[in-house]
């Protein structure tokens, strides 16, 4: 029993090291049993199964485990993976959804770009680009990250020097062309009753 129980302890040891891929596909084959696995490292092999698309019931026959063990780990990997509020992250998971964002776009542009990609595939995949980018902006936007362009420009016109030097060479335009348009209304001093009230 001892020297079960040491080599038992030998293999879980051998295994902490191994990516969970591995290890699942190690357990598909039938090299590596469930039972010898640590209830971690069980888990987290029932976790990469889920993602993979497994229900309970596949994952318990992949895995030689009952339903019932299958359910709990993933309640335990769902535990385990839960995000607590906090006011970074936000700032995570932007960062890394833009990561992925800029990953799978790049992976499109070589696709768009490779001589046997069909001109209807090229297309398709520079649309797709396009749709996750403007994804992307929605999303920071949404989340506050920049203000939307009409409260960004009226900021801007509010405190931009140049901008408000535009707009009074506008309106002083505007003025010269009315005093044309209505030499008589539009004159400082006019006569007809106005005074300085006709003055625009």
């Amino acid at each position: 029993t001892a020297a079960r129980d040491a080599q038992s302890t030998t293999t879980a040891t051998a295994l902490q090291d191994t990516p969970i891929p591995d290890l699942v596909s190690e357990l598909h084959a039938g090299r590596v049993s469930a039972a010898d696995l640590p209830v971690e490292l069980r888990q987290q092999c029932v976790g990469h199964l889920t993602h993979d698309g497994y229900t309970n019931t596949e994952i318990a026959h992949l895995m030689s485990l009952s339903e019932r063990t299958v359910r709990r780990d993933r309640a335990a990997f769902r535990k385990a993976d839960a995000c607590a509020p906090d006011r970074l992250l936000g700032d995570e998971l932007l960062g890394e959804y833009h990561a992925y964002t800029l990953g799978a776009i790049t992976r499109l542009v070589r696709l768009a770009r490779a001589a046997d990609t069909p001109h209807y595939a090229r297309l398709w995949a520079e649309e797709a680009i396009t749709r996750m980018y403007d994804r992307l902006i929605q999303t920071a936007r949404r989340m506050g990250y920049f203000p939307a362009g009409k409260a960004r420009l009226e900021q801007q016109a509010a405190t931009d020097p140049a901008e408000r030097q535009r707009k009074q060479a506008y309106l002083k335009g505007l003025m010269e062309l009315a005093r044309e348009a209505l030499p008589g209304v539009c004159q400082p001093g006019a006569k007809g009753g106005k005074g300085k009230k006709g003055r625009l």
